[in-house]
């Protein structure tokens, strides 16, 4: 018989662990007599969160009852989740790292809200560099630069910098009088880069800059910035908002350049340029111009510019003397067409999404090739909405490049004279999805690729389209254009994202 209660059930238990005390209370008389502690397997409960007990733990609150349902167990293995933890035929969260030991000792931390986990908080990792992440409570090199005290992330490598090895500039508190450290920042970035030696090369900028960058030579510079701009709307003349020359070799991180009025964004010459989660943008000329530079774009947006999206030259006389690696980037609503390129070796095109892209009068839309270029590749990429109104080149001219599992949808190329002229040139065209013209050509597709919601430019694949599982594998890389992994099914998925199950 259950016991006699003249108390209510909340005045028995302590607030936060009502509900599954109430789960518990009404299964049976056996479960009652263990008491309200055990059923939780807490062995005690020391207060409530910050009473400041030595050695409190903040208890488990397991929420309401109508959201907390009893899952029966026999054991550990069949909790999982913030209730980890099988207590007399219940899961239940944890209540101490103990349990979590007893469960698996690979996850030995209990945290507040019942999980179990390798860590509870970076403190209690192995490395110095490494955070505990928050989702799967496992220890991990840094992902993003605000993971780190130094606010420098080394992310392909996973470790932050040490203070001491960052310049720090900050528009609005920094100074220009011995400036540079964490403390006391410098307010320019002119000041910042004339610090930069062989010891100290990353610069970590806060706050809105207007002022021009010009590098010639000297030291790699990595300017870190996912919280900065650089605002040239007040700048005049016509140099290029960042000018690189001479052997210069700049990394832009994170950091906006935008609103050069009379000019190109970003421009380089006999030098190199790596962009990473940058954004070029609402520049009067080309987002980013370059000549006999070796190029590195990634994970970035090359938009709204006046001019082209991305101009890049080699040598016509040496041809190779320039090299671009374009991936993971959004290059859309340029004014005179997206992507121009010659005379590179290797040029790399692969995981992007070019959208609506316009050159009116002009020779192309998306991306033209000229010259020769070397080991060249265009895959995995998804082309919507651009448009060129000439006579002479379509929306994707690929001079002597493999064109290979792209989606080339809905592209406008009004003036053609009847010819189908979206493609132009392309030595090498498979496993394609395109409302274009490829009859001639061996394993392209000419169906609607199911976008989610074009009209929202939302490009993922839905549910049965037709590109999922019919990308080249020789040319795809491991992941696309979310950074989710490739394949995912049985092959690649055509287009710049594979497709990921609900």
């Amino acid at each position: 018989m259950m016991p006699r209660m003249s108390t209510p059930v909340h005045d028995l238990c302590p607030r936060r662990i009502r509900s599954a005390a109430l789960h518990l209370l009404l299964a049976t008389s056996a479960i009652w007599a263990l008491g309200c502690a055990q059923l939780l397997g807490v062995e005690e409960l020391r207060g409530e969160p910050g009473d400041g007990g030595a050695d409190a733990r903040p208890v488990i609150d397991a929420g309401p009852a109508t959201d907390a349902p009893v899952t029966s167990c026999s054991d550990h293995a069949q909790c999982s989740g913030s209730t980890p933890i099988c207590a007399a035929g219940i899961c239940v969260g944890c209540g101490g790292d103990d349990q979590c030991t007893e469960r698996n000792p690979a996850a030995p931390v209990c945290v507040p809200d019942g999980r179990c986990g390798e860590c509870g908080e970076s403190a209690s990792c192995p490395g110095p560099d490494d955070i505990c992440d928050p989702e799967t409570l496992t220890c991990r090199g840094c992902e993003a630069h605000d993971e780190c005290a130094s606010e420098v992330c080394r992310i392909n490598a996973g470790t932050c910098l040490d203070a001491g090895e960052v310049i720090y500039v900050d528009s609005s508190s920094g100074s220009g009088n011995n400036c540079g450290s964490l403390d006391a920042p410098c307010r320019a970035l002119r000041d910042a880069f004339e610090l930069v030696d062989a010891e100290r090369f990353f610069v970590r900028a806060r706050g809105s800059f207007s002022e021009r960058i010009a590098l010639t030579g000297g030291v790699p510079i990595v300017l870190v910035g996912p919280d900065a701009t650089l605002d040239l709307t007040p700048v005049n003349g016509t140099e290029a908002g960042v000018s690189l020359s001479a052997g210069a070799n700049l990394t832009i991180d994170g950091m906006r350049v935008t609103n050069l009025s009379t000019g190109d964004g970003v421009d380089c010459l006999d030098a190199t340029l790596t962009l990473r989660r940058a954004t070029i943008d609402r520049h009067d000329g080309t987002g980013v111009q370059t000549e006999k530079c070796n190029v590195d774009i990634r994970e970035s947006r090359i938009v709204d510019n006046g001019a082209l999206g991305i101009s890049i030259s080699g040598d016509f006389d040496n041809p190779g003397a320039g090299s671009l690696t374009l991936e993971r980037t959004l290059v859309a609503d340029n004014y005179r067409g997206g992507i121009g390129a010659s005379n590179l070796s290797p040029l790399l095109i692969r995981n992007n999404l070019i959208l609506r892209n316009s050159n009116l009068g002009e020779y192309f839309g998306a991306i033209r090739l000229n010259g020769t270029n070397a080991n060249a590749l265009i895959a995995y990429n998804t082309f919507v909405g651009n448009r060129v109104n000439s006579n002479y080149i379509g929306i994707i001219a690929c001079g002597n490049a493999q064109l290979s599992s792209n989606i080339i949808w809905n592209n406008e190329f009004p003036d053609s004279g009847g010819d189908d002229q979206t493609i132009f040139g392309c030595v090498d065209i498979r496993d394609n999805l395109s409302d274009s013209a490829l009859d001639d050509q061996p394993q392209n597709y000419h169906e609607d690729p199911q976008f989610v919601s074009a009209g929202t430019d939302d490009y993922r694949l839905s549910p049965g389209s037709p590109a999922i599982d019919k990308g080249d594998a020789d040319t795809a890389n491991l992941s696309d254009y979310q950074g989710n992994r490739r394949p995912s099914g049985a092959a690649p998925d055509i287009g710049a994202y594979e497709f990921q199950n609900p």
